[in-house]
């Protein structure tokens, strides 16, 4: 009886310690691995993306559909990932298109939305 309640008492200490250890880190914000060296985050959201262009977040999806229909062309795309309907840039990433897109006079077709 005695081992069993002691048990109880070390398995609830473990799981209440996990979850303030957890809370903490979450509190703390980002990984050091999200990070660049300069201390800018490496991945953007479409938002902070679109703020880098000096576009639209509409402007920004319409050059990524643009660059999906052009299946055969082997340009560099707009480096993004999709994690749960929502857009994420790699900072790097994004540099590098900028430069690849600028470099061969890409034209699109978006709209200027006000």
């Amino acid at each position: 009886m005695f081992t069993s309640r002691f048990t109880f008492v070390i398995a609830s200490f473990i799981v209440g310690l996990s979850f303030i250890v957890g809370c903490f880190v979450l509190r703390t914000g980002e990984s050091p691995l999200v990070q660049t060296s300069g201390g800018e985050k490496a991945v953007m959201t479409l938002g902070e993306a679109a703020a880098a262009l000096n576009m639209t977040e509409a402007q920004v999806k319409q050059i990524i559909s643009e660059e999906e229909q052009d299946l055969a062309s082997d340009r560099m795309k707009l480096p993004y990932f999709n994690l749960n309907n929502d857009l994420f840039f790699s900072r790097a990433g994004l540099r590098a298109w900028i430069e690849a897109a600028a470099g061969e006079r890409r034209h699109y077709t978006v709209k200027a939305i006000d």
